[in-house]
């Protein structure tokens, strides 16, 4: 299980209506920030997100139902990682995103604590 704590929320990172979220650490650059929501990773090991595992804001529950080739790699470099709340069928895959559901954008704030199993 690795933890993380959301830092900080870009002003323009959480429109339900692109059923997405960027996630970096705190490395960003100025221009992305604004876009993302930054997270400070609180364990020291290996992303290893496979389908079937489970990622959760504070008590909200997700499902990885498809992760992108190189996900865990961006995680574990960048603290970074796309995250789509919505169906991965008939999209263009994203090499970097993981696919959760339910397909319902969860509510987030700054000190929300992020698990990935």
């Amino acid at each position: 299980m690795i933890k993380a704590v959301v830092k900080q929320i870009g002003e323009h990172s959480m429109d339900a209506k692109d059923e997405m979220i960027i996630l970096f650490g705190e490395k960003v650059t100025n221009e992305l920030e604004k876009f993302s929501v930054i997270q400070t990773i609180e364990t020291d090991e290996p992303f290893n997100i496979e389908v079937g595992g489970t990622i959760s804001f504070d008590d909200q529950e997700y499902h990885v139902v498809k992760i992108g080739p190189i996900a865990n790699r961006q995680l574990d470099s960048m603290g970074h990682v796309s995250l789509m709340f919505k169906s991965p069928e008939g999209m263009d895959e994203l090499s970097n995103a993981i696919y959760l559901e339910p397909y319902t954008f969860p509510v987030i704030n700054e000190g929300t604590i992020i698990t990935y199993r």
